[in-house]
């Protein structure tokens, strides 16, 4: 393959994503403006942080790649779709990580005071 048609696939990945990420945010997240809210609730729930659960319903979609990679193609949804869901929620990891950076930027003496930067929980460290 060519790098300018690996490209293009890439590019038809990434619109796919944001298609995916904005179909998702209207049913998990209802009328929040929180991208996260889905979540908290669920982190709320089952006692874990909302990277947890979002690591939890990452892990569900890589499985399915991992055994269609290992020949079981007879999946509910096609293997492409997983792939799609996985980027999307590790684009969601990736902003939470920011997301918590900058927080801790602003707020330098709680995090040094706890290691750990409050977004990892299941509060917003803003309070939204």
């Amino acid at each position: 393959m060519t790098l300018e048609k690996q490209i293009r696939i890439m590019d038809e990945i990434f619109t796919k994503c944001i298609d995916t990420h904005e179909k998702g945010q209207k049913e998990y997240a209802g009328d929040s403006m929180d991208v996260y809210a889905n979540f908290k609730r669920v982190a709320k729930q089952t006692n874990l942080d909302r990277m947890q659960v979002l690591m939890v319903y990452l892990l569900k979609h890589i499985d399915g790649i991992g055994n269609y990679v290992k020949g079981h193609e007879t999946q509910r949804e096609p293997i492409q779709g997983r792939i799609i869901d996985a980027i999307v929620y590790l684009t969601m990891l990736w902003g939470m990580i920011q997301e918590g950076k900058e927080w801790s930027e602003r707020n330098p003496r709680d995090y040094y005071a706890t290691k750990t930067p409050v977004p990892l929980f299941t509060e917003d460290p803003d309070g939204e």
